[in-house]
C-alpha cells in the first residue's frame, strides 16, 4: 500500500472521525441544552445502560457531522451512515464499561480507542477494503488518543482518553 492508498483511506474515514469528535464539540457549543441522556437514566443490573455521558445531542451532532464529512470526501448519505456508525460504536463501547462495572470517565484502553472505527466498519461494510481497515486499525487509535490529550489540554475534555 502506498503513501497515496494510506491517505485515501484515512481521507474516507472522515466522516468517523468528525463524527467522533462532534459530541465533545457540541457540548461546548451547547452547554447544559439538550442533555437528555441516550438511556433517559434506566439501569440494567444496578449499572446505568450508557450514563449520563452519552446523550441525544451528542449522537444527533455525531450524524449530522459525519454526514457534512461526507459530502467533503464522498456523500451526505453515506457519511450520515459512517457517522451513524461511530456513534453505534461509542455507545456499544460506553454499553461494554458500564457492565464492567466502569464509571462513566472510566478509561478502558483500546476499547476508547477502537470503538468508532469498528462501528462504522459495522454501519458501512465494503466500504473500505480489508487492507484499508487494517491501516485505520493501526492508524487511528494514536491519532485519536493525541487528538484527546489535546482536548483536555483546552479544557474541551473532561479526561485525556
Amino acid at each position: 500500500m502506498n503513501k497515496a492508498s494510506i491517505a485515501d483511506a484515512l481521507l474516507r474515514f472522515l466522516p468517523a472521525a468528525v463524527a467522533n469528535m462532534a459530541p465533545v464539540c457540541a457540548k461546548c457549543v451547547f452547554h447544559q441544552s439538550f442533555t437528555t441522556p441516550v438511556d433517559f437514566g434506566m439501569k440494567l443490573n444496578r449499572h446505568r445502560i450508557f450514563g449520563d455521558s452519552k446523550t441525544w445531542r451528542g449522537v444527533v451532532a455525531g450524524v449530522l457531522a459525519g454526514a457534512l464529512g461526507g459530502l467533503a470526501v464522498s456523500d451526505f448519505r453515506m457519511g450520515a451512515v459512517i457517522g451513524a456508525g461511530a456513534m453505534f460504536g461509542d455507545l456499544s463501547a460506553s454499553f461494554l464499561k458500564r457492565r464492567l462495572g466502569l464509571e462513566s470517565g472510566a478509561y478502558a484502553g483500546i476499547i476508547d480507542n477502537l470503538n468508532f472505527p469498528i462501528g462504522a466498519f459495522i454501519f458501512a461494510p465494503g466500504y473500505w477494503t480489508s487492507l484499508e481497515m487494517l491501516v485505520i486499525l493501526v492508524l487511528v487509535p494514536p491519532a485519536h488518543r493525541l487528538a484527546n490529550i489535546i482536548g483536555h489540554a483546552l479544557k474541551i475534555k473532561d479526561v485525556p482518553w
